[in-house]
């Protein structure tokens, strides 16, 4: 992943206003010190992570929803939506914004509401954006992340 990704962990995520560039809030990691926070191309770390989890063996399902996500002492997995239980050493959750392993991650509920904005994601070339005099800023001192939101 390092090599595709930006590791966020120190200078976190710049969320911005759409209109203005101004910097909203700054979304620093919650995780341990000695944990890396990627943010790159959702896709391309996708292939990734397939790639890795079909080189170990790991058996892959598709066109099956998860229906629930569970932990216990020495083992974690999923229930699929035709009742058949998956389990493993590790199950990694990527299930979007209405995850249903959301829970098992803040360790409660998180009710979803509206922010009022509207996303979209990009993804450029530092070398593009450090050759436009318009963009250089955000890459001169090394990659950064941000995200413009806004209403329209």
């Amino acid at each position: 992943m390092k090599k595709i990704s930006l590791d966020v962990r120190g200078s976190g995520f710049n969320v911005r206003k759409y209109d203005t560039g101004e910097i909203i809030v700054n979304q620093k990691s919650s995780y341990k010190e000695s944990s890396p926070m990627f943010n790159g191309h959702r896709g391309e770390m996708h292939a990734i992570l397939l790639e890795y989890a079909q080189r170990l063996g790991v058996e892959i399902h598709l066109g099956q929803r998860v229906e629930k996500y569970w932990e216990a002492e020495d083992r974690a997995g999923i229930e699929l939506q035709d009742g058949r239980r998956v389990d493993g050493d590790v199950v990694v959750a990527c299930d979007g914004v209405r995850s249903k392993a959301r829970k098992y991650v803040l360790g409660y509920e998180h009710a979803l509401k509206s922010s009022g904005y509207s996303t979209y994601r990009t993804w450029f070339s530092s070398e593009d954006m450090m050759a436009d005099p318009e963009t250089r800023q955000f890459v001169e001192r090394g990659d950064t992340a941000n995200g413009w939101i806004g209403s329209f």
